[in-house]
């Protein structure tokens, strides 16, 4: 009779338990799911802000080199570093346009 009063409590303390952990993981997973949005987030605006500087700063270096037609070796490997980075992130047809200009330029001071 004891033994049988003793497995029961243990069965319900050991259920209870288990309850108590499961709903403890589904809290875990919440937060981690709502942790892992918010990081998704976040991430989205800052690659709208790079691909918004790399295209300013790749915008500001056709514009300089232009008139001539001309432009550095560095500055025409950066501009492509760039590219490949705008590209990348999603980056629209406006700069391919100016990609295909800046591949005919020469290269020069």
């Amino acid at each position: 009779m004891l033994e049988k009063i003793i497995t029961t409590l243990i069965g319900y303390i050991v259920t209870g338990i288990f309850g108590f952990l499961v709903g403890k993981v589904k809290a875990i997973q919440a937060e981690n799911k709502t942790q892992s949005e918010a990081i998704k987030n976040e991430n989205k605006i800052q690659s709208i802000a790079i691909e918004s500087l790399l295209r300013t700063n790749m915008v500001s270096t056709y514009y300089r080199y232009k008139k001539d037609k001309k432009i550095p070796y560095y500055e025409k490997e950066s501009w492509y570093s760039e590219f490949e980075s705008y590209t990348q992130l999603g980056g629209n047809s406006f700069i391919k346009d100016i990609k295909k200009e800046i591949d005919n330029w020469e290269i020069g001071e």
